[in-house]
Order: C-alpha cells, then sequence, then structure tokens
C-alpha cells in the first residue's frame, strides 16, 4: 500500500511538472507575442508622435526628418519622381485575377508598395479616414497605419518603415494643403512648397530658396538629383481645369550639389502659361540627357506639348489645339512604338470626348502618329493627374498606356502598332474610378495594381 502510494505521488508530480512546462510555454508564447504587439504599437506611436507632436519647435520637426530617413520605400501618386509616368517592370496583365476590398467610403487617394510576396495598399477617404491593408495573392487584412486620420485634399506620401507602412504627416507640408513633400532619393533632404510659395529645403537646417513656385505644383526630380520646380504663377489663362485660374509661367532648376543654387532655364512668352502640374522629365532624342516635357496653353490657338532640353531651349513642340479653354493631358515618354521608337502619349480633350495620341519627335517637331478616342484620364477641376500610367503590360519589350474609358467604369490598355492603335485588355473597374491608378511589385516580381472606386471599395488586379 505504502509502495502505491509512492507511485501514485511520484505520477502525480510528474504530471504537475508537465502541467506547469505547458502552462508556462504557453504563458511565455503569450508574454512573447504581447510583447512584440507592445513593441510594434510603441514604435508606431513614437513615429506617430514625432512626426506629428511638432508645434514650430525645429527640434521636434528633425525628430521627425530622422524618422524618415531611416524609411527604407517611399511611394506617391505620380508613380516617379520625375513625372514621368512609367512603371519600371513588365508583367503579363491577361494573367490577372481582381480583388474587391470594401473600405466603408468614397476614396480620394490610392497608394500601395511592396512588401515580401505581397503589398501594402492605402486609401485616403473623402471623411479624412485612412484605411490599410496587407494583400496577398489570395487574401487581403486589414492593418494599423499611422496617422489614422489625413484630412487634407494634397496628394499624400506613403513610407514604410520596420515593414510597418506611415503617411508623411502635415506639419512637413508647411500648411500647404495643395501638393506634397518630397524626400530626395539619397534621403538627404526633403523638399517641399510653403503656402506662400517659398521652395523650403530640410537638411539638417531649414533654406527658404528665393524662387516663386506655383504652389499647388509637385516636386520633380532628374536622375541627376536636380530638383525642377514649375514657377512665376500667372491668371493670364483662365480655364480652371487643374483646381484654380492660376498658372506658371516659367521652369526653374534648383542644383543641391551647388548649395540649392536655382537657375529660370524656361521661360514663357506673354499670354502662355504652363498647364500642368509638374514637368515631365526623360530623353527622348536618344542622347541620353533627359529632356524637359509641359503642356503650353494661351488664349489663341489653345494647348500643345513642347520639348525643352535641360538648358532651356525648346527642341521641338506638337500642334496646338487650335482654340483656347482645350487641353492636352501629358502623360508618358517611353518605347511605345511598333518598333520600340521612343515616343510620348498624351490624352487630349479628357472632359469633353478624350483621344489618345501618340507623338514621335521628327524632324525638329513632335508629330502625331496615332489616335484613338473614347479614353479619360482626368476630371475638370481636379488636382489628380494621376488616373492613366504606362508600362510593359504584356511582356514584349514595347510600352502600352493604361487608362480609364470616358466613363471612368472600365480600365483599358492601348498599345501603338503598325495599324494604329489596338486595345490589348479591358476589364470591369465595377463602379466609376474616383482616385489615381497605383502599381506594386512583389519580391518575386507580380505585379498588383488598383484603383479606388466611387462605391466605397478598392479593386485590385493580382498577377497570377
Amino acid at each position: 500500500m505504502k509502495r502505491r502510494m509512492i507511485i501514485l505521488t511520484s505520477i502525480f508530480l510528474v504530471i504537475s511538472i508537465l502541467f506547469s512546462v505547458i502552462v508556462g510555454c504557453r504563458n511565455k508564447e503569450e508574454t512573447e507575442k504581447d510583447t512584440n504587439k507592445n513593441n510594434r504599437e510603441n514604435n508606431l506611436e513614437e513615429t506617430e508622435l514625432l512626426i506629428e507632436e511638432d508645434k514650430g519647435d525645429e527640434k521636434e520637426y528633425f525628430k521627425a526628418f530622422n524618422i524618415l530617413k531611416k524609411a527604407r520605400v517611399f511611394s506617391y501618386t505620380n508613380i516617379n519622381l520625375n513625372g514621368n509616368k512609367v512603371l519600371p517592370f513588365d508583367f503579363k496583365i491577361r494573367n490577372t485575377k481582381t480583388l474587391d476590398i470594401k473600405i466603408g467610403g468614397k476614396p480620394l487617394w490610392l497608394l500601395s508598395a511592396s512588401l515580401g510576396e505581397g503589398s501594402i495598399w492605402v486609401a485616403i477617404l473623402e471623411d479624412g479616414r485612412v484605411k490599410a491593408f496587407q494583400v496577398t495573392d489570395e487574401a487581403y487584412e486589414e492593418i494599423d497605419i499611422r496617422p489614422k486620420v489625413f484630412r487634407e485634399t494634397a496628394p499624400p506620401v506613403l513610407f514604410i518603415s520596420d515593414n510597418s507602412p506611415y503617411l508623411i504627416d502635415r506639419q512637413l507640408y508647411e500648411t500647404n494643403f495643395l501638393t506634397h513633400p518630397v524626400v530626395d532619393v539619397n534621403m538627404d533632404f526633403i523638399v517641399t512648397v510653403s503656402n506662400q510659395g517659398d521652395l523650403i529645403i530640410y537638411d539638417g537646417i531649414k533654406k527658404k530658396i528665393d524662387i516663386e513656385v506655383l504652389i499647388d505644383s509637385r516636386i520633380i526630380f532628374d536622375k541627376n538629383g536636380i530638383i525642377y520646380t514649375l514657377t512665376d504663377p500667372s491668371s493670364v489663362y483662365k480655364h480652371g481645369i487643374l483646381g484654380d485660374d492660376i498658372e506658371a509661367t516659367s521652369v526653374t532648376l534648383i542644383d543641391p550639389e551647388n548649395d540649392f543654387k536655382s537657375s529660370n532655364i524656361i521661360k514663357l512668352s506673354e499670354g502662355e502659361v504652363i498647364e500642368t502640374l509638374f514637368p515631365l522629365v526623360s530623353d527622348i532624342d536618344g542622347d541620353l540627357i533627359e529632356d524637359i516635357f509641359v503642356t503650353i496653353s494661351n488664349n489663341t490657338s489653345g494647348a500643345k506639348i513642347s520639348v525643352f532640353n535641360n538648358k532651356g531651349i525648346l527642341l521641338a513642340e506638337g500642334p496646338p489645339i487650335g482654340k483656347p479653354k482645350r487641353w492636352r493631358h501629358l502623360l508618358a515618354v517611353a518605347p511605345f512604338g511598333p518598333d520600340k521608337e521612343i515616343e510620348l502619349v498624351d490624352v487630349l480633350t479628357p472632359h469633353i470626348g478624350g483621344i489618345v495620341e501618340f507623338y514621335r519627335l521628327s524632324e525638329g517637331e513632335l508629330k502625331i502618329v496615332a489616335q484613338k478616342s473614347g479614353y479619360s484620364s482626368h476630371k475638370i477641376g481636379s488636382r489628380n493627374l494621376d488616373m492613366a500610367l504606362a508600362g510593359d503590360f504584356d511582356s514584349d519589350g514595347q510600352f502600352e498606356l493604361m487608362v480609364p474609358d470616358d466613363s471612368f467604369k472600365e480600365l483599358a490598355v492601348v498599345k501603338h502598332n503598325i495599324d494604329g492603335i489596338e486595345e490589348i485588355w479591358r476589364n470591369q473597374i465595377g463602379d466609376r474610378m474616383c482616385t489615381n491608378i497605383s502599381a506594386a511589385f512583389t519580391y518575386s516580381g507580380k505585379a498588383h495594381f488598383g484603383v479606388g472606386r466611387e462605391d466605397g471599395f478598392l479593386r485590385i488586379w493580382i498577377e497570377e
């Protein structure tokens, strides 16, 4: 009997020890999960604090700047910092499936970024709420983002730090909520436009460049890091399709390597304006030097596309529309031609029967070589110029244009071939498109691209 009691006691002790180990491991696992969660939340809160707490204190501002310098991914609505809406990777658009995400309100802007074998999508809603989602090949989940509210109408900027998404917050906008700040490619400084039209540089010291910038224009960089701005605003051409009646009349370059010295290289003739919010910088003549493209408008002949070299000398221009208050939406420069020739693409009169036009530089002129009607790339009065983009959507080395139809209910891809313009893909959006097109690529090279809809959904296309 005594021996049996000893055995039972031993068994009970062993079971107790095993139970304690299991519970301890489970508690440890839960503790680690809670710790990791708390650490992540603390990191989010710390970053949010550093980005939001500045009330004019430059010390706190530069803490926020240092947070930005730790980021490894930045995402802008206009895709590239040179203003050229061209995706850097090719993919097969016919091999895509759709994913609809309910966001609970009408979106204004959409941003995306790659994250491992998936992507992050951030929608800024009309009521100021910010919604973020992580998307994989099969599903999506809502994730945390800071800040949770962005009530400004300015284009937002997304950055990823420690695998978490953040928006560059409002104090970095210099109280100008018609445009957004830009972080240079080496993350050495931030450049933005103040609400007084000053160009502001932050690189540890706040600098004000003595030029008059169009306050709703966006900052552009070329491949050498030169800054391009639209300057000398004027109300001489009252069209108002880009949000107001004030447009730039010059282009100014700023050289960060030369103590941010500025040079006004393009000055228009009296009565002319630059009818866009940023220049496009790309090489069209094959000399490996980037050229400057703008839409120029006046009250006599209307809008035309003009291209200048980097010294401000006019290289070529396309035909004017022939009447005022008609617009050309400059979009991209890429190898669009049937034999992969470098061409420019725009949408003529996107508000009244939009026409996709491909141009080629020939004998000192920008000549229209192909046209096709039935498309639009802009809603009148909006500062969203990012509703179309270019890329190699069928992986054949020739680039195409992705653009909505003129109802904004379908998305199409058009290709310039030897017979004109061919539509190689068209897909339902599900409701009227109301945001820019955004795109991201997974680390294995699969494409995710999407738009926001008026019915409070995102539609994402995922390459299979």
